[in-house]
């Protein structure tokens, strides 16, 4: 399976309760950090909160089209 990177939709793997995100949403991949290994990810919480980008590391998030090559 491939790694994360840039642009791809990413599926959250839990709740993130600090952040108000929850277990299966999908967000975008903005910006890979390899030291320590994390990634920025971007989510759209509702219409009135908007969207928010979280630090994650890639244990908590698995790729939303993991089937693909």
């Amino acid at each position: 399976m491939k790694d994360p990177s840039i642009n791809d939709s990413v599926r959250l793997i839990h709740d993130v309760p600090r952040h108000l995100l929850h277990k299966d949403q999908v967000g975008i991949v903005c910006s890979v950090w390899h030291a320590p290994e994390c990634l920025e990810v971007e989510f759209n919480r509702s219409a009135e909160d908007g969207s928010v980008r979280v630090l994650l590391s890639p244990e908590e998030i698995q790729l939303e089209n993991a089937w693909l090559p």
